[in-house]
């Protein structure tokens, strides 16, 4: 409970100094993306058949087309908190919502990711198709591509 309560001052005292810059945004982003790439491998390894099912009606989401990018933002989320949720870390769980708090303070900072052609859902694809064939190296490097691509696109929407 502890830290819990401590985690959720992070999002607080990072906003306390004003604007996040683009450093900060990042750094955060490459976190989630390593976060990605483990709870990818990890699920590989633990999920059953109703987490599977979860995760493959998310990326069926994430592909359907004439999604506004908030949408897709609020999905590709979903799809990293139920990933996380499979690796039954609780300490990744409590990180994995002090991102999302972060991320979901200002969620247009990170709208790039997801207009026009920024964002694929084939890498989520790939990654559950991995999990389900119980392959931990191709599910991470899937979620890892994915991370990768994002920050690519991040950057660019906000230089």
């Amino acid at each position: 409970v502890v830290l819990d309560a401590g985690l959720a001052l992070v999002p607080e005292l990072l906003e306390a100094g004003g604007e996040l810059g683009l450093g900060v945004l990042r750094d955060l982003h490459e976190l989630r993306g390593l976060l990605l790439g483990w709870s990818a491998e990890r699920a590989a390894l633990k999920a059953d058949a109703a987490s599977i099912a979860r995760l493959e009606q998310l990326a069926r989401s994430l592909a359907e087309p004439r999604r506004t990018p908030a949408a897709l933002q609020a999905l590709d989320y979903d799809f990293f908190e139920q990933l996380v949720q499979i690796t039954g870390n609780q300490l990744l769980v409590l990180f994995a919502r002090v991102v999302r708090d972060i991320y979901f303070r200002a969620p247009e900072r990170f709208l790039p990711m997801y207009r026009g052609d920024a964002f694929d859902a084939g890498h989520h694809r790939r990654a559950v198709a991995a999990i389900k064939a119980r392959d931990p190296r191709a599910a991470g490097d899937a979620l890892r591509a994915h991370a990768a691509s994002a920050l690519t696109h991040l950057e660019k929407g906000l230089t």
